[in-house]
Formats: structure tokens, C-alpha cells, sequence
């Protein structure tokens, strides 16, 4: 069964985490995820970009480069 954790209720992003694999997913809606490793940021739209950039900075600047080869 998946677990969805959000950090607070004001957030947009709800977080999955697999203790088992160690794999870190995270969904905008509870349907469709998405995986931090594999699919950030050119299997988001815009829009999730923006979102996730501005709820998790650090990760976002982690990723940095990979928004570079976006473009």
C-alpha cells in the first residue's frame, strides 16, 4: 500500500517513501508520481516544476544542473 505524507497541509506536494528500496516519490495529485532521481524536471510539466522548486529549494538547487539541459 502507498503511503502519501505531506510535510504540512498547506503544501501541494504530497511525498511517498519506500523504506524497502529507499526510492524517494513524490505526486501532485495522488494518482500520477513521480521519482526524484529519474523523472525531475523533464517528466513535469512547467507548472509542477514551479510548484516543486518553490516547496523544496534544496532540492531544487541540487537538480540545478539538470534544468540546464532541459532547455
Amino acid at each position: 500500500m502507498i503511503k502519501f505524507e505531506k510535510s504540512c497541509p498547506s503544501v501541494k506536494i504530497w511525498w511517498i517513501k519506500d523504506p524497502e528500496t529507499g526510492e524517494v516519490r513524490f505526486s501532485f495529485d495522488r494518482k500520477k508520481t513521480y521519482s526524484v532521481w529519474n523523472d525531475y524536471p523533464h517528466k513535469m510539466t512547467p507548472k509542477e516544476v514551479t510548484i516543486f522548486d518553490a516547496e523544496n529549494p534544496v532540492w531544487a538547487k541540487f537538480f540545478e544542473c539538470r534544468k540546464e539541459k532541459k532547455r
